[in-house]
């Protein structure tokens, strides 16, 4: 048994009820009140061999002298505590062990732990003093001692009065500790106020039934103070105007009271605090069952064989004082066997325990006619609910150890005394987290007929198949030969699903007799005879199977996605569209989703793109709205249009990912709703990608593309969204005003970049420079066909740098050509590109340059190149080119920048300038 430190305030305002003892009353000790304590201890099963207590080198277990007369004292007041790991338990504990030698006594059994140490005090006169810190034992969570205390921080040692005459100990020392130190307050366990006399009290005896009396069953039904029903069975027996009931409590069912039937043979009352016994739950857990205090009455009707209560009547612990059987208004009815259909069961809860689902149960002991039923003619059943699919539930042994086969049929009152017991059963099955529902079904063989009971289903969770029932649609209008009130004449949307709502949109047929809800026997019926019936699962979720369950399916009935086999389909999608071939009636269909679990769109290998310019009002959170310009690729593959890099402005690492439409029966290119792209990465973390268009509503639907093949455009009056999220709208970026034009490439000469800044410090060496992404004329190019190459003079020779690729990442091969868009570009296209050199190699350097190619329509066209002077050999470490800005930037040799040109050497817009 694991044992535990008492965590946190021993007690506020701790009121202490004896033993019930002579009288079979509670007595009342009064109250004992500690500080606000906050007892710092740790649960003795958390510490380790290094970290408990271990007992001094001078700590001795106490032994009373040898051949020493022991005498039992019992307890007769006060209380003892214990800390387990479901929490503190107050325990009983009858009697200890004392010895007295001369002024020395010596008393066994104060702990509950070690509860054969001793402990030695004096006696002197009317006291006895123990003095704290007395060793009472070793095992692997440490060593203990008994201790007395004050409060929660004052130890002290244990005070008793002594009557010698009456032969009491009367502890006065508020605390009596079992503690896990002989210095510092932290106890396992702990008495407050026990007194301990040397004559065994007078303790309550139970009720024990005349021999010889003759009893006949009875069964009780009632309430519980949760509105659950009750149900049991007692014997009872008259011996004249005694009434004797046994089985009152279910923890001690061979325990009785008493009770005496009024001279009019009309009522029976129970007097109060009648003790039923003893009850020892486990070895550490003992139970004292009294009746309740008030005792109660019963209405007898002799003649009817019923007694009937009102009010709460209910068994009491007396150690815990909690309740343990309750009955509200019981009706006790005399077992007079014969046929019948037992009432319906019920399952008041099923909650959660160590090990496992607990279900809380009441299998009736009446009849729907109300007449009790014999108890050995009363059998259970449990059953699961799958998806709608029930099968009985079945308890094996190697769920239920104690289980000698496996058990379908349980009899009234079964117990395995372990996980199966008479109102509560810990469900173990290995496929419990599937239940939907779990069913009980009461089975009664009496009067030599079988007869089962309703079953009471309680849900466990919602189904996750939608149904749509038609013959249930009870209000909904039909046809019939002389009606067409349920005639379709446009699209009819239903919604069915608990857990995963799916929509059903049944279209009208456009030719011959109209799709209609008709009235049968049975409730409405859908008969079809052409159109579409629409299946659209929610964002998340796609739809594997459908059952129609028809009384009439046209063979030729066909769906754009997965396949038939009969009026059955499967495959995967988040939109069905099932085409009514002919004739076909259905009662009803049953729909299962499924998670959705997303698969990036990839372009088909090979597919020829354009460039398209993607213009449109961007938002991104926490930034305010802008124009944006975007170059995205696009292709064409049969009615399939692919778009890439449309979540490049969201985050670069994503600039690759596709979306992809198809073209619907009005010639508008169709992105399914949160369509995933793909996986974006932010660092060290992924972040998947969806595209979306979202209504007034923010509810994510699919996006439209209005596509003109003769201008080559795609235009959408949608908000369209970057989204991060499979279930919910999460925008990272939404576009309004969207218009993708086709770019028309031919070739051009680009114009001139500039330098601007050239540093070269001791831990840093990068030149900036300034890309332009139009040609000569001003007219836009492509930058997916623009590049840069740094040039670099040395010794009076003029060559391209190359770009090793262990140095620069994102490169498998030495480069000397940079694409623009490049990850070290920077805003409006500027560019900043970084040298990893030897430092002396950068002094050798006395220019560097940048050049623009282009690409476009398969022809290469370079800018001019445009030089920067590298002017660290003269001791300056930094350039700054004012030449593009207009503006004349003069520097001595010195690195000092002047106002004017001085004369000798001068560092002019980059150059050397001789002033004579």
């Amino acid at each position: 048994m694991k044992r535990f430190a008492i965590l946190g305030t021993l007690v506020a305002l701790f009121c202490v009820t004896a033993l019930a003892q002579k009288g079979m009353r509670f007595i009342p000790q009064g109250t004992v009140s500690t500080p606000q304590t906050t007892l710092k201890c740790i649960a003795r099963q958390a510490q380790t061999p290094k970290k408990v207590t271990r007992r001094a080198e001078g700590d001795v277990l106490v032994t009373p002298p040898e051949n020493a007369t022991v005498e039992t004292w019992y307890t007769i007041a006060g209380a003892q505590y214990v800390n387990f790991q479901g929490g503190q338990q107050q325990q009983f504990t009858p009697s200890v062990k004392v010895v007295f030698d001369g002024s020395d006594i010596y008393i066994q059994g104060l702990g509950y732990w070690f509860n054969e140490g001793w402990v030695k005090g004096t006696i002197n006169g009317t006291t006895v003093t123990v003095p704290y810190g007395q060793y009472i034992g070793e095992d692997e969570f440490g060593a203990e001692y008994i201790c007395g205390a004050q409060d929660q921080y004052t130890m002290t040692d244990i005070a008793f009065n002594y009557n010698a005459e009456e032969g009491t100990l009367e502890c006065t020392t508020p605390y009596i500790l079992e503690n896990s130190s002989s210095t510092v307050i932290n106890p396992y366990a702990y008495w407050i106020l026990p007194t301990f006399s040397k004559t065994a009290p007078e303790g309550p005896k139970p009720v024990v039934a005349p021999e010889g009396l003759v009893t006949s069953e009875w069964a009780i039904s009632a309430m519980d103070n949760f509105g659950n029903p009750v149900s049991a069975y007692v014997n009872i027996g008259f011996d004249g105007s005694d009434v004797y009931i046994q089985g009152f409590t279910h923890y001690l069912p061979e325990a009785w009271i008493k009770g005496t039937l009024s001279e009019d043979g009309k009522t029976i009352t129970f007097e109060g605090y009648q003790y039923f016994g003893p009850y020892n739950a486990d070895a550490y857990t003992h139970y004292e069952f009294y009746l309740m205090e008030d005792g109660f009455s019963l209405n007898y009707d002799a003649e009817a064989g019923k007694m009937t209560g009102t009010g709460e009547i209910f068994v009491r612990e007396a150690v815990r004082t909690y309740k343990g059987d309750v009955y509200n208004n019981p009706v006790i009815t005399k077992v007079v066997e014969k046929a019948g259909t037992p009432a319906i069961p019920n399952i008041a809860q099923i909650y959660p325990a160590t090990t496992g689902p607990t279900v809380q149960f009441t299998i009736p002991t009446v009849d729907t006619e109300g007449n009790a039923m014999a108890s050995s003619k009363i059998s259970f059943k449990w059953l699961k609910d799958i998806e709608q699919e029930v099968s009985t539930i079945s308890f094996d042994p190697a769920d239920y150890p104690a289980l000698q086969e496996s058990m379908t049929v349980f009899p009234y009152g079964f117990t395995d005394n372990e996980y199966i017991f008479y109102n509560n059963a810990y469900l173990r099955q290995e496929d419990y987290n599937n239940w939907n529902k779990i069913g009980l079904q009461a089975i009664y063989t009496g009067g030599g007929e079988e007869h089962e009971s309703e079953i009471f289903w309680f849900t466990i969770k919602p189904y996750a198949k939608a149904i749509f029932n038609f013959n249930a649609m009870t209000d909904e209008p039909c046809s019939t030969d002389n009606s067409t009130d349920g005639d379709i004449t446009e699209n009819r949307t239903l919604t069915a699903g608990e857990v995963t709502p799916i929509k059903l949109t049944i279209t009208p047929n456009t030719s011959g007799t109209a799709n209609r809800f008709w009235e049968t026997n049975d409730g409405p019926q859908l008969r079809v005879y052409g159109g579409t019936l629409i299946f659209e699962a929610p964002i998340g979720k796609v739809i594997n199977k459908i059952v129609f369950n028809k009384a009439k399916w046209d063979a030729n009935n066909s769906a754009d996605t997965g396949s038939f086999n009969g009026s059955t389909w499967t495959g995967e999608a988040k939109k069905v569209v099932v085409t009514i071939a002919g004739n076909s009636r259905i009662n009803s269909i049953e729909v299962y989703p499924a998670d959705y679990v997303p698969t990036a769109v990839v372009a088909p290998e090979n597919l020829a793109t354009d460039t398209y310019i993607l213009t449109a009002k961007s938002v991104k959170p926490y930034y305010d709205p802008e124009d944006l310009t975007l170059w995205v690729k696009a292709g064409f593959d049969g009615n399939d249009a692919y778009i890439q890099g449309l979540a490049a402005d969201y985050n670069s690492s994503a600039k690759n990912l596709w979306v992809k439409a198809t073209k619907n029966a009005e010639g508008k290119y169709v992105i399914p709703a949160n369509q995933f792209m793909g996986s974006a990465s932010f660092g060290r973390y992924s972040i998947s990608c969806y595209f979306t268009a979202i209504d007034a509503d923010n509810n994510m639907v699919d996006a439209v593309l209005d596509f003109d093949a003769e201008q080559g455009t795609f235009t959408s009056t949608q908000s369209l969204v970057i989204n991060n999220s499979l279930t919910e709208l999460n925008p990272q970026q939404t576009f309004t005003n969207v218009v993708l034009t086709k770019f028309n490439e031919v070739a051009a000469t680009p114009a001139d970049p500039t330098l601007d800044i050239l540093e070269f410090q001791e831990y840093s060496h990068y030149i900036s420079c300034s890309i332009p992404t139009v040609d000569v004329n001003g007219e836009t190019l492509n930058p997916g066909k623009l590049f840069y190459t740094v040039w670099i003079e040395k010794d009076g020779e003029q060559t391209p740098y190359v770009f090793s690729a262990p140095t620069y990442y994102g490169y498998d091969d030495p480069v000397s050509e940079l694409p623009y868009t490049t990850n070290y570009s920077t805003w409006d296209g500027s560019h900043t590109i970084y040298f990893y050199e030897e430092d002396i190699v950068y002094p050798t350097w006395s220019k560097v340059g940048i050049q623009t190619i282009y690409y476009g329509a398969g022809e290469c066209n370079k800018s001019n190149i445009a030089w920067i002077d590298n002017p660290l050999a003269s001791g300056i470490n930094n350039i700054h080119n004012d030449a593009n800005t207009g503006k004349t930037a003069i520097f001595n040799l010195g690195g000092q920048r002047l106002s004017a040109p001085q004369k000798g050497m001068n560092i002019i817009n980059g150059r050397k300038v001789v002033i004579k």
